[in-house]
C-alpha cells in the first residue's frame, strides 16, 4: 500500500499500482480507490468498445477497455471505460498518454466528477472525443453525451 502521507508522487503511484490488487486513480498527489461497476455499465462499455474496435482496426488504432490507464501529464491517471489510441509507436506497458477518444460510462456516484474534472483534463490533454453516456434516468431522447467535434467541445443529448 502507498504510505498515508500526501502528496503521493506520480512515480510512487505508478510503481504501487502495478502491484495493487485494487484499481486506484491518481489526481494531483491523491489516490482514490475505484468502485466496481454494474452489469449494465459493463454492457454499455463493451458495446461501445466493440463498435469502436471495428472502425479502429481499419485505421491501425488500438482500443482498450477499463484496465488500461490513461496518464495525463503529471496531473492524473485514470482508467477510462474505453480508450482509443491512434498514435504510432510502441505504447507504454501500463498506460497510454495520447488517446484520440475516451468513453466514461456515467453512474450516479461519479457523474459530477466525470463531467467536471475528467472532461476538463481530457480536453487539456487534447483528447478529440470524450463520450459520457448515462446508464440511469436517460430521458426522452436517450443518454446525454459530452464530446468534441473538430474545433470545440459540446454538450448535448444524442
Amino acid at each position: 500500500m502507498l504510505a498515508p502521507r500526501l502528496p503521493v508522487t506520480l512515480e510512487a503511484y505508478l510503481q504501487e499500482e502495478a502491484r495493487s490488487p485494487v484499481k486506484r486513480e491518481y489526481l494531483r498527489g491523491r489516490v482514490y480507490a475505484m468502485a466496481g461497476a454494474s452489469a449494465l455499465h459493463n454492457r454499455v462499455a463493451l458495446n461501445i468498445a466493440a463498435r469502436l474496435l471495428e472502425a479502429a482496426r481499419t485505421k491501425g488504432c488500438r482500443v482498450y477497455m477499463s484496465d488500461m490507464k490513461l496518464r495525463i501529464r503529471d496531473e492524473a491517471v485514470y482508467y477510462p471505460d474505453v480508450m482509443v489510441v491512434c498514435q504510432p509507436g510502441p505504447p507504454h506497458p501500463y498506460y497510454e498518454e495520447a488517446p484520440c477518444a475516451v468513453v466514461e460510462v456515467l453512474s450516479p456516484a461519479t457523474e459530477a466528477q466525470d463531467r467536471r474534472e475528467k472532461r476538463a483534463l481530457y480536453r487539456k490533454r487534447g483528447v478529440r472525443g470524450a463520450i459520457m453516456p448515462r446508464t440511469f434516468s436517460p430521458g426522452i431522447h436517450g443518454p446525454p453525451t459530452v464530446g468534441y467535434t473538430r474545433s470545440k467541445w459540446s454538450s448535448g443529448v444524442t
